[in-house]
């Protein structure tokens, strides 16, 4: 009896499910959906929605050097800016070339000197990281500045306090500004000559509204001090002089300034090539000669 009352009820229950008049009806949906979502789960979990790719909007402007958006048109800092002496007249070549230079010695001990009224050159101590970064608070929004981590502005500086004529292409190209135009240098100074092969190191140009420029030491081969003239004339110029530059222009620039002295290193170089070719010849000839007796009957044949 309990077999047959079970048979109908899981009849009654089948046809309930499948009749066209109930299976349609909210209350049987709702049981389906219930059986499903208990007995089979991952049915009725929804897939991942595809994750919309957002491109970061550049930084930065086109430009052989790029302006940094954000600061393009907006006023620069005013607060925490580092400051000089009011300019006297020179005395020496040395207080000039001083006047806005901080040399940079990397330690852990921070230090960043207020620049005096006297003949020497600022000092800088520090971690690198921490440096640069206080150079773009400190230096950056109103000045352009030349990191020199090959410290050559700090070398040309000790040997200007030696000797006032001391000349260079680092002293040259930089005095030929006046000192308003000037770019402010922060020069490192590094004890082990191996440590600046090592970490491959750049010069690096900061200047307001632009991103930060780099260039390796290599750019300065040849005519240093006309290149660095250039370069620091473009730096130091107008938003458009500076967006503009770029190394082979300048190096077009200087090689066609040049151009006599170009051709006539070109030619020197071709004659000494040529001289130590034939040197060379001369000297197998001579081997020949005298480790090949048969070699002059073999010529005069």
């Amino acid at each position: 009896m309990e077999l047959v009352f079970l048979i109908v009820v899981i009849g009654g229950v089948i046809v309930l499910f499948n009749h066209p008049k109930t299976k349609n009806s909210a209350f049987i949906k709702a049981v389906a959906e219930f059986f499903k979502k208990t007995f089979n789960p991952s049915e009725h979990v929804k897939p991942d929605q595809p994750v919309e790719k957002t491109v970061a909007s550049k930084s930065s402007e086109p430009g052989n050097v790029p302006r940094v958006k954000v600061e393009v048109g907006k006023e620069p800092p005013s607060t925490n800016i580092h400051a000089f002496p009011e300019m006297r007249e020179p005395v020496t070549r040395f207080e000039e070339f001083n006047a806005k230079l901080f040399v940079f010695t990397a330690s852990e001990t921070r230090r960043w000197d207020a620049s005096l009224d006297n003949d020497f050159s600022t000092e800088l101590t520090g971690e690198r990281a921490w440096v640069q970064e206080e150079i773009k608070k400190r230096l950056r929004p109103k000045f352009p500045v030349l990191y020199d981590p090959f410290g050559l502005w700090a070398k040309a500086s000790t040997n200007l306090e030696l000797d006032p004529h001391h000349n260079d292409p680092t002293v040259t190209a930089y005095l030929q500004f006046p000192r308003e135009k000037r770019p402010v240098i922060v020069s490192e100074v590094r004890h082990e000559a191996s440590a600046a092969k090592k970490d491959n190191p750049k010069f690096v140009l900061y200047r307001y509204g632009f991103v930060d420029y780099e260039f390796d030491r290599k750019f300065l081969d040849d005519y240093p001090s006309d290149l660095i003239h250039g370069l620091l004339k473009a730096f130091s110029g107008s938003d458009e002089e500076w967006e503009s530059f770029s190394p082979a222009r300048l190096r077009k620039d200087v090689l066609e300034a040049n151009r006599e002295e170009e051709e006539h290193r070109q030619a020197m170089a071709s004659h000494q090539h040529a001289n130590r070719f034939a040197a060379l010849w001369q000297l197998r000839e001579e081997e020949t000669d005298e480790s090949d007796p048969e070699a002059e009957e073999v010529a005069a044949q």
